[in-house]
């Protein structure tokens, strides 16, 4: 789309005739919205990659996107905040983006314990006096 009014702001894009390089009407533009970047220029918002994650408006590059949260994961592109949690049994390293990453069981003799607010960011030796026989 050829954009005639100025060039748009990093962390907003433009569509349509925007005249200013910041517009906020949602019809010529907008700000660039959370789990998206927009550099300079943007015509529309970039989604930020699959495993990542952005939950704040106006982001102006990829380097904002940060990975997902041990313990959780982000199975889709441009989210402004992870998925859910990582599935019982499992263990969900940073960047995780599937709930029960297939190279990640919770290995023979370990926990990988969970909670109703996260799921499990690291494997971790059972305590004394425990142990495991297989894989959660």
């Amino acid at each position: 789309m050829t954009q005639t009014g100025p060039k748009c702001s990093a962390g907003f894009y433009c569509t349509g005739k925007a005249t200013s390089a910041t517009p906020t009407d949602a019809v010529t533009g907008n700000v660039c919205p959370a789990g998206s970047f927009c550099e300079e220029g943007s015509a529309s918002p970039t989604p930020c990659d699959v495993g990542t994650y952005l939950g704040y408006t106006g982001a102006v590059s990829r380097s904002e996107c940060v990975l997902c949260t041990p313990g959780k994961y982000c199975a889709t592109a441009g989210l402004s905040q992870p998925t859910g949690n990582c599935d019982p049994g499992f263990y969900c390293p940073a960047g995780s983006t599937s709930s029960s990453p297939f190279n990640t069981p919770c290995p023979i003799g370990m926990k990988c314990p969970t909670s109703t607010v996260t799921g499990s960011a690291t494997a971790q030796p059972c305590p004394p006096g425990e142990y495991t026989i297989q894989s959660q």
